[in-house]
């Protein structure tokens, strides 16, 4: 299904952004929620990171490292907190985002994927019953 949808971005096929707004959309608001946010700063910050997304998709020499949701919360969580960095000038999301502060998206990114793929790791090494238990608790 990634891939598929990955092929839609750079292919320039609309159906790419409504399957990424259902899949992705409600992970991103509540990130912003959960970070004292409006249904209009996910809104417009779940926008501007599909800006990004597709930015980066179509670069040639740019290949995914990660799944495509760890890009779009690395790429959400940056915006959002480079945001509050630069609150005091009133700053937009593409005001933010620059060729410059895209080793930082990268460097985001990377973190949590390694992050992302120890807790996976760890999960499949545990037992059943443990598994379970920290499904219905977190998950």
């Amino acid at each position: 299904m990634e891939t598929l949808i990955v092929n839609y971005l750079k292919n320039d096929n609309q159906n790419a952004f409504g399957l990424l707004y259902e899949k992705y959309f409600g992970l991103v608001s509540k990130f912003v929620w959960m970070n004292s946010g409006s249904e209009a700063d996910a809104e417009e910050l779940f926008e501007c990171t599909m800006a990004v997304l597709l930015y980066k998709l179509r670069k040639d020499e740019y290949h995914l490292t990660a799944s495509v949701k760890t890009y779009i919360l690395a790429i959400a969580k940056n915006l959002w907190y480079r945001k509050f960095w630069c609150a005091e000038s009133e700053s937009t999301y593409s005001d933010i985002y620059s060729e410059k502060n895209s080793e930082e998206i990268n460097l985001f990114i990377e973190k949590e994927s390694s992050v992302t793929e120890k807790v996976q790791f760890s999960l499949q090494r545990m037992s059943y019953s443990c598994r379970r238990l920290i499904n219905s608790m977190f998950f």
